[in-house]
């Protein structure tokens, strides 16, 4: 993924895609920094981009706009971080995931387990 570092305030802001489904017709997407500032994660919201699809024979419907709901080209939601974080130093981001499909999961880890886990991760995760 793309990240932003801010080499004056020691910042990486890291952008991530959060998609939202309302069955198989509608899809919310929008583009998110997040990013670790005195010990918390913070986020700012890019943009949001809606597709509907009324007519399986037609293409969706799409819709973008920034994030003060300004309408955008479909171009400029995928460029949005490039352009909001211009002045920055643009680098890739690789991180190692785990992914749990039931909420019990991680709760259930031995503590040597979730040590491996977070372990793993950590060795994944490369600033290029």
């Amino acid at each position: 993924m793309a990240g932003y570092y801010d080499p004056q305030s020691d910042i990486m802001y890291y952008i991530f895609d959060d998609l939202l489904r309302n069955g198989a017709a509608e899809y919310y997407d929008n583009k998110r920094a997040l990013y670790l500032e005195d010990g918390r994660i913070n986020e700012i919201l890019l943009a949001y981009k809606a597709t509907i699809y009324t007519n399986p024979d037609t293409e969706p419907e799409i819709t973008c706009q920034d994030k003060d709901r300004n309408v955008i080209s479909e171009e400029e939601y995928e460029e949005i971080a490039d352009r909001y974080f211009a002045d920055l130093e643009k680098k890739k981001v690789s991180f190692g995931w785990n992914r749990f499909f039931q909420k019990d999961e991680v709760r259930n880890l031995s503590r040597d387990d979730l040590v491996e886990m977070l372990m793993k991760s950590y060795e994944a995760f490369k600033i290029e």
